[in-house]
């Protein structure tokens, strides 16, 4: 990839620096490289590595919630009753078996890819339900807002010649379109990018509670001796 150099103003220092930026960049060159390429085998294509991409993360998220089981001393019996029967509507007899029996630590050692895909397939429902009602919710009030000032401004299309009623009607079909389809940008740009949060160890805890403690007792100590230098 080429870089260079362009000149531009510093806004809080209004001098002239120079910027590293890309001279070619990543879109031009994916255009150099599916130029000739036919479209059905280009959408197949991507589909394919989409699904491959999606399975890997599912085993990922599978392993981090394992992960974060062990961390938390949680047993599998433990579990509520919908976690487990989505768990073993996954595996076979065999491993739900082994689920009962063994604990998330000698599961995580055996590398058993199975359980991995179980508990990511979980994992990727509530990170999909989170996505999907994420945006749901923010493009909703945004799209009320635009109805809203779609109700005040559309009295102004009488002077057109145009049936305000009419018109209200047009472009309310035409948001409510453009709503569904930002929907479904916004869940399919976020399905590969977010995922869950790392399983903190429980071992910097007590080290976190040392320290406070001893802060607390050093604070004390030159409290007591502020008071009796006052005294003298």
């Amino acid at each position: 990839m080429a870089f260079g150099n362009q000149i531009t103003i510093n806004q809080q220092t209004h001098q002239r620096t120079m910027k590293r930026i890309n001279v070619l960049n990543y879109v031009f060159l994916a255009a150099n490289i599916l130029e000739n390429k036919d479209p059905n085998e280009l959408n197949s294509s991507i589909l394919l590595h989409l699904e491959k991409a999606q399975e890997k993360l599912q085993r990922v998220w599978g392993k981090m919630e394992m992960m974060r089981l062990a961390e938390s001393q949680i047993e599998y019996n433990s579990l509520t009753a919908d976690y487990r029967s989505a768990i073993e509507s996954y595996v076979d007899k065999n491993n739900s078996a082994i689920l009962l029996n063994t604990p998330f630590t000698e599961l995580l050692n055996s590398e058993n890819n199975l359980m991995f895909n179980a508990f990511g397939n979980k994992v990727r429902q509530i990170i999909y339900r989170h996505i999907l009602l994420r945006a749901i919710s923010e493009l909703w009030i945004e799209h009320l807002t635009q109805m809203e000032a779609l109700r005040v401004s559309i009295r102004m299309e009488a002077y057109a010649q145009q049936d305000p009623l009419v018109q209200y009607k047009n472009y309310s079909t035409d948001t409510f379109r453009d709503l569904l389809a930002n929907i479904r940008l916004a869940v399919i740009s976020k399905m590969f990018r977010l995922q869950p949060s790392k399983p903190k160890s429980a071992a910097m805890k007590p080290k976190e509670n040392k320290q406070s403690v001893t802060q607390g007792q050093e604070q004390s100590i030159k409290k007591k001796g502020r008071k009796r230098h006052k005294k003298k």
